[in-house]
């Protein structure tokens, strides 16, 4: 089933301007994440960025999943990009940042590296792990734009409701589905031939999202909480 695929990669060069613009018409789009930078830390950051550019030193390239909609999912957890282009969005949040040499870097040139939303969104997940190491809560927060469509907002629903435990929504989704895989391994649900790894499995679960009944739900949360309370 998933044997002989490989993954489309397209490499493409914007300058800082053009990608500016593009995330203020909200065609690059970031992955949310449990932590924040404190603002002394994105300052720090985002004047090590500045630097780097205006004496010539390229941003390293990047990694996007392009979605079918168009957008590009930016995966890089440095998230150095990020902070450089929400300071060009909103250049009056930070008085210590140089102006003159602000607009000096906006010919500087971003190479993103493409994964073609053609490819099975499993791929796209398995280049994202292999380039940025993903904590489960960048995983779960980038599985959740991927498969938006795919009833994962039922997911995140059913995940609301618990309380009294010290961790994020995002790492109670990413040890939910993770469970669902387990329950349906279990059951006989998933009939994948060949060696599949973890993502082409769970994409395998996110498919069967779809046939679910209210009933299915409510014991799988059950068995969770179940499981959650050991």
């Amino acid at each position: 089933m998933y044997n002989n695929e490989r993954v489309r990669i397209e490499t493409r060069k914007y300058s800082l301007d053009e990608i500016s613009y593009r995330y203020s018409q909200n065609k690059i789009i970031f992955c949310d994440h449990s932590y924040s930078w404190t603002r002394a830390d994105q300052l720090g950051k985002i004047k090590d960025v500045i630097k780097a550019l205006a004496m010539g030193i390229p941003l390293p390239p990047v990694y996007a999943s392009e979605l079918q909609t168009g957008e590009l999912l930016i995966l890089d957890k440095s998230e150095k990009l990020r902070i450089l282009l929400e300071q060009l969005r909103y250049e009056n949040m930070d008085k210590d940042i140089d102006r003159y040499m602000l607009k000096d870097i906006l010919y500087s040139q971003i190479f993103i590296y493409v994964i073609d939303y053609m490819n099975p969104k499993y791929m796209h997940m398995q280049v994202g792990e292999f380039v940025e190491e993903w904590q489960p809560s960048q995983e779960q927060s980038v599985r959740n734009i991927l498969y938006k469509e795919e009833k994962m907002e039922t997911l995140a629903k059913i995940i609301n409701p618990i309380k009294g435990i010290r961790t994020s929504k995002l790492i109670l989704q990413y040890y939910f589905i993770y469970f669902i895989m387990a329950v349906f391994l279990k059951e006989g649900e998933l009939h994948i031939q060949g060696n599949p790894d973890k993502y082409q499995l769970l994409e395998s679960v996110i498919d069967r999202f779809q046939y679910l009944t209210t009933m299915d739900w409510n014991y799988i949360y059950k068995e969770t909480l179940i499981s959650i309370s050991y």
